[in-house]
């Protein structure tokens, strides 16, 4: 099994005979203490912590457990959406105990705008590729383009999600106040371009499978929101899983080790 899988779900080890996820449950709980909680009843019934609860930087607490028959369920503690008004919007910015800068953005129109990205994946895993998507949004929520991996379609390395999505939304006079939304934790390349154009907000679907450079954004003043949707880290343990090598190669981790 290749390093890339074994780190899938962040686990040092990725049994060759352990079951691929087949369908995925998400439960969020009220408060951080709560994830430990269930967790452990989870595992009381069977199930098997395929990674442990970790606390991000932007205050999100998640753990993810596998069932022998193939339920992936994940346990999550949101902050950065529960500050929210009587209607239910994110208010103004705010900031935690522990300094993580929290999101301005509604949990259902991220998982919307998500959906969209979600959707180029499958499209590209249609077509032989890898399954990650992404699209970019104005702040109004207009979707300006969107696309997925197209290496393996086109032959061509340099075509991520995210740059065919960029390609996709045309010239813009700024980037100001727009969302990249993508399936995966976008890699050193992707979040290059991110910093290089000012897009504003990046919208991560999962950075388990991958974590890239979404903490360097972070740091550098992007607003980043981490969904560690179990949809998307299923599709990518699948893809990963099924396709090693191309998955390797995707990521900068040939057999060259380059």
């Amino acid at each position: 099994m290749s390093q890339a899988a074994e780190s899938t779900f962040g686990t040092s080890a990725w049994p060759a005979d352990r079951v691929v996820p087949q369908a995925w449950l998400e439960l969020e709980v009220a408060k951080p203490e709560a994830v430990g909680e269930a967790v452990a009843e989870l595992r009381g019934r069977g199930l098997e912590v395929v990674a442990e609860a970790k606390v991000e930087p932007w205050g999100q607490t998640t753990a993810r457990l596998l069932s022998p028959e193939g339920l992936l369920v994940g346990v999550s503690h949101l902050p950065s959406f529960h500050e929210t008004d009587d209607a239910g919007a994110a208010t103004d910015e705010t900031t935690d105990e522990a300094g993580a800068a929290r999101s301005t953005l509604d949990l259902d129109t991220a998982r919307r705008w998500l959906e969209v990205a979600v959707a180029q994946a499958r499209e590209g895993e249609a077509e032989g590729g890898v399954p990650i998507g992404a699209a970019l949004f104005w702040a109004s929520g207009e979707l300006l383009g969107s696309g997925r991996n197209r290496r393996v379609q086109d032959d061509d390395p340099s075509v991520h999600g995210e740059t065919d999505a960029f390609r996709r939304a045309g010239r813009q006079t700024s980037y100001a106040g727009t969302t990249m939304v993508t399936t995966l934790s976008p890699c050193w390349y992707c979040s290059g371009l991110v910093r290089q154009f000012g897009i504003s907000r990046v919208v991560v679907g999962e950075a388990r499978t991958f974590s890239g450079g979404h903490e360097w954004l972070a740091e550098h003043g992007v607003e980043v929101v981490v969904l560690d949707d179990p949809g998307c880290v299923a599709m990518m343990a699948d893809f990963v899983h099924r396709h090693p090598d191309v998955w390797n190669e995707d990521i900068g981790e040939g057999a060259d080790g380059g």
